[in-house]
């Protein structure tokens, strides 16, 4: 189950010089919250038990080997936030040239976010993700992610 809130803030700026007729800023953060139970319990019946030859009892996953996996273990309460920004360029039509058309053109994509699990008994805080793309022209496009841990050096 979770819920979902998002929104998007527009920025404008209107340089008016060498060719650019305006850059716009797309900030669009998003706040979600998901929880799952512990499918593990025996309230679910998706564990069954048994006792070994030395007496010690096992729980196993009645769906373990089903098409689409296992069931999952542990609950989860998480609060995410994510921010994804859009910077993009409009350059201005020529006066001298009829033919001249205004061309829009995306310059970065920046995204980033992170998880916050309640119900973990330590280390709630998941890694930071930061992700970015851009273009330039037709033929080149650069992108890469990075991923930043708060519990390490």
């Amino acid at each position: 189950m979770g819920i979902s809130a998002s929104t998007k803030l527009y920025g404008i700026i209107q340089p008016q010089f060498a060719g650019i007729a305006a850059i716009r800023h797309i900030i669009s953060p998003t706040v979600s919250y998901n929880f799952t139970p512990d499918f593990s319990k025996d309230q679910w019946g998706y564990f069954g038990k048994y006792k070994s030859v030395s007496g010690h009892e096992i729980k196993y996953d009645k769906y373990q080997r089903e098409i689409f996996g296992g069931t999952s273990q542990g609950e989860t309460q998480s609060l995410s936030f994510n921010v994804d920004n859009i910077f993009e360029m409009k350059t201005t039509i020529d006066p001298h040239d009829t033919t001249s058309k205004e061309n829009k053109i995306q310059l970065l994509n920046l995204n980033g976010g992170f998880n916050y699990n309640f119900a973990a008994d330590s280390m709630r805080f998941s890694s930071i993700n930061l992700s970015y793309r851009t273009q330039v022209g037709s033929l080149l496009s650069f992108s890469g992610s990075s991923s930043y841990s708060l519990y390490s050096l």
